[in-house]
């Protein structure tokens, strides 16, 4: 008997959490499109294994991008081999997150159908391919510690809201969709499309992942 009136509480208690939730969201619709104003990236990165050269901030806020907030690019080396990493903050409010179109936008790489090869390792997703004599890893990196390459991927873990988020939510505003990206894109030369190269990257963007992780920007 007790046993059912405590699920018959809990019931009513997530019911009712999540109802204050979606009325917070009619009434301030505008709470969870909010862009992030600022953001600044940290001049050096560490990265096992390679050694920084250089980082300068990139700058490329223009009226038709308005989910970009701020950008930097790394130059690395590893035993006289470059690895260029650059990493834009991505601010989108009803933008939905797929890396096709931001290489497109971004930069001056041409992805040809069915190019962009998808893979999975720790629970996040990165594509990779090559262009023009370089091979590249391009990820978008997720508030909820994940990173995604499809429209698809990003809207499944965005809209995974989990209950014990909800009061949190609630209580101090947060946004209930939090739809940002630190997308990652790394590239290294390579003569043809080769699956060392694709290792070496892989392997600096696990290091880099992690490393970026526990230190997405606060909303």
């Amino acid at each position: 008997m007790i046993g059912k009136q405590l699920r018959q509480l809990l019931l009513i208690g997530t019911l009712t959490s999540v109802c204050l939730v979606l009325s917070r969201s009619v009434l301030r619709p505008a709470a969870g499109d909010r862009l992030a104003t600022t953001y600044v990236f940290p001049p050096a990165v560490p990265l096992p294994g390679w050694q920084l050269l250089e980082s300068h901030p990139l700058a490329e806020k223009t009226a038709d991008r308005p989910a970009y907030v701020t950008g930097r690019r790394y130059r690395y080396s590893h035993n006289g081999l470059p690895l260029d990493i650059e990493m834009r903050y991505l601010d989108g409010g009803k933008l939905s997150f797929d890396i096709k179109p931001f290489i497109q936008q971004y930069t001056p790489v041409s992805l040809s159908p069915g190019q962009l090869l998808i893979r999975q390792q720790q629970g996040g997703f990165y594509g990779l391919f090559t262009y023009k004599e370089r091979a590249y890893l391009s990820a978008c990196m997720t508030p909820q510690n994940s990173s995604t390459v499809t429209y698809e991927q990003y809207n499944r873990i965005i809209y995974s809201v989990e209950f014990s988020r909800l009061l949190p939510q609630l209580l101090i505003h947060e946004r209930l969709l939090d739809r940002r990206c630190l997308w990652a894109h790394l590239s290294i030369p390579t003569q043809q499309p080769s699956e060392s190269a694709y290792l070496t990257l892989e392997e600096a963007w696990l290091a880099w992942y992690q490393w970026w992780s526990p230190r997405f920007p606060k909303p």
